[in-house]
């Protein structure tokens, strides 16, 4: 059966250096984006995962009540690689 009152988010983040350009839109943009989720009377899980030559899970269903006061800078989280799999050579 399905949750009405249940929203998963999955955010994906592409950290290689082709991205340093909009990197704080990109921050402010997702700070805004969860801050807007917690005003909804609904339960919201977050998942955020970054990437560049690898992929990192930051975190996995946090509830988006938890994640105040987080941003992608805060944490171990959005620092810029040198490039993307497609671009490494």
């Amino acid at each position: 059966m399905t949750n009405p009152d249940l929203t998963l988010i999955a955010v994906l983040l592409d950290r290689s250096g082709s991205m340093q350009s909009i990197k704080s839109d990109t921050e402010g943009g997702f700070s805004a984006f969860i801050e807007e989720q917690r005003k909804l009377p609904k339960t919201i899980e977050v998942t955020l995962a970054q990437f560049d030559t690898e992929y990192e899970c930051v975190y996995a269903n946090r509830p988006v009540a938890r994640s105040a006061g987080w941003s992608p800078t805060s944490a171990r989280s959005w620092r810029n690689g040198p490039n993307t799999n497609a671009r490494a050579r």
